[in-house]
């Protein structure tokens, strides 16, 4: 029918969950040798059905970028943010200072650090890597987007007076 299961929030009742767990767990073990990205969700997907179940509304598990959601992020009891640094039809998702989202999560990162100590999650949070890494693994992920990235820098410096303008002769 179209709907994306993501289980950015996946909860199970007990007893009544085993049985799919049980069934979950063993085929990620089973798949594991494949090392296939989001397979987790993959086998959801493929499980899910056999099983009583409840999708939950979007609002549990809202996508922070508009081009995947439906609803109102302004609602939501859970946003997840995910791609960070990817750049979709020009404007960047996941945790990103240029959208609503972006900025709670912000917002909640820094209310969060000052009851407790970030240091160590910040070093293992990629998106904290320094401007030149995040930069090349960008770039890396991204091959369209080096040109593009040059062509800026180039255009700062020259509006700077540092990078000369190639001359037509």
């Amino acid at each position: 029918d179209g709907t994306d299961i993501n289980i950015g929030m996946l909860g199970f009742s007990r007893p009544k969950g085993d049985a799919f767990l049980q069934d979950w767990a063993e085929h990620m073990e089973r798949g594991q040798k494949l090392q296939a990205d989001i397979m987790d969700e993959i086998l959801i997907v493929s499980l899910y059905w056999k099983y009583p179940h409840v999708l939950a509304e979007e609002k549990w598990n809202c996508p922070a970028s508009e081009h995947f959601r439906q609803s109102n992020v302004g609602d939501a009891k859970m946003i997840h943010y995910f791609s960070d640094g990817t750049w979709l039809f020009g404007a960047p998702i996941g945790r990103s200072t240029t959208s609503w989202a972006g900025r709670k999560w912000f917002e909640a990162y820094r209310e969060a650090g000052l009851h407790m100590d970030l240091k160590r999650w910040r070093r293992r949070d990629p998106y904290f890597y320094g401007p030149i890494t995040r930069l090349v693994k960008f770039i890396a992920n991204q091959p369209h987007a080096l040109m593009y990235t040059l062509r800026r820098i180039h255009k700062a410096l020259q509006a700077k007076g540092i990078a000369r303008v190639p001359s037509s002769d």
